[in-house]
């Protein structure tokens, strides 16, 4: 009863113990070959180098679309700061231009009379249909025209000085036309600066730091330029005489008061055209182009390494 176990199977026991191999018909012995259980995670493991690479390839072919748009967006960014110099020249070059206004008269003996205004200059053309004497032979004193040749344009200085001698009117209208020219003379240097100086922003934005308050400050300075160049020829517009008045105060400076009876010189009729001359037509193209030239760059891509500047405000809001 207590002696050594048999091989056989006994009910009364426990249950045999599980066995973890199995029977090789090929093996004398009959002993059990262990089996190996596979493991969960071989299958995995197995595939997640492929997917490694696939992702790599992915991420190397977005980056590569990232360099190539960023490259485009420098090379607009490049065309718009040649935009900007551009514009800044519209602003400047008419400063020294004669032709900013234009009018034409013409009735009674005279066949024309010309009125062409430089910020600080004038120069005035007048043509008679005959060669007797008359007013317009009088008017002749203030001619900076003779034969068709020009000669040197009047400076509205000393046009003051002589329209100061008329009448206190004169005096006050020559006054107006002269200070006229300092607005613009004065405001469209500070808007091609301007101008220039957001494309300098902008430069430093797209080639050393492209961070979000260099582009905010290029973005502002360079909507700023047009306004200053509107507020240059309004305020020029605004504060000159209107030049009918002129013929008028030269009609009674020559001896012919009875034609400056009425605000314009009498019997003169303006002929229609249009009066911007090319120095004030330049700096209104300035501005459209300026304008334009603002919403290209506004909407134009931020560089791939941009970088977000919290300003003063923003901090104290995150530390409270």
């Amino acid at each position: 009863m207590y002696g050594q176990p048999t091989g056989d199977y006994d009910p009364s026991m426990a249950m045999p113990p599980p066995q973890t191999g199995y029977y090789d018909p090929s093996m004398a012995s009959g002993a059990m070959v262990p089996q190996q259980m596979p493991t969960p995670n071989a299958q995995p493991h197995a595939q997640m180098p492929e997917s490694d690479a696939k992702n790599a390839k992915k991420e190397e072919k977005l980056l590569r679309q990232a360099e190539k748009a960023n490259e485009d967006n420098a090379a607009t960014a490049k065309l718009v700061m040649a935009w900007g110099v551009l514009n800044a020249l519209f602003f400047v070059v008419p400063i020294v231009g004669d032709g900013w206004w234009r009018k034409v008269w013409n009735g009674r003996d005279i066949n024309k009379l010309e009125i062409i205004l430089g910020l600080f200059t004038m120069a005035v053309n007048i043509e008679c249909k005959g060669k007797g004497a008359g007013v317009c032979a009088d008017l002749q004193k203030y001619a900076t025209t003779q034969g068709g040749h020009r000669n040197a344009d009047m400076s509205l200085f000393e046009l003051k000085k002589d329209m100061c001698a008329i009448n206190d009117e004169a005096c006050s209208t020559a006054n107006r036309l002269s200070q006229a020219g300092m607005i613009p003379a004065l405001l469209l240097p500070i808007a091609a600066v301007l101008e220039v100086v957001a494309m300098y922003q902008l430069y430093k934005y797209w080639n050393e730091k492209p961070t979000s308050k260099r582009k905010g400050m290029a973005n502002q300075l360079s909507i700023f330029a047009p306004l200053v160049a509107f507020s240059a020829i309004a305020g020029w517009m605004l504060w000159s005489p209107t030049l009918q008045s002129l013929p008028r105060y030269w009609a009674i400076d020559v001896g012919h008061p009875e034609f400056a009876k009425n605000v314009s010189f009498r019997g003169l009729v303006e002929s229609l055209g249009i009066p911007l001359g090319w120095c004030s037509a330049l700096i209104l193209f300035g501005m459209v182009s300026s304008l334009i030239r603002h919403f290209v760059m506004f909407t134009l891509p931020n560089h791939m390494d941009h970088t977000e500047e919290a300003t003063e405000t923003t901090r104290l809001v995150d530390e409270s």
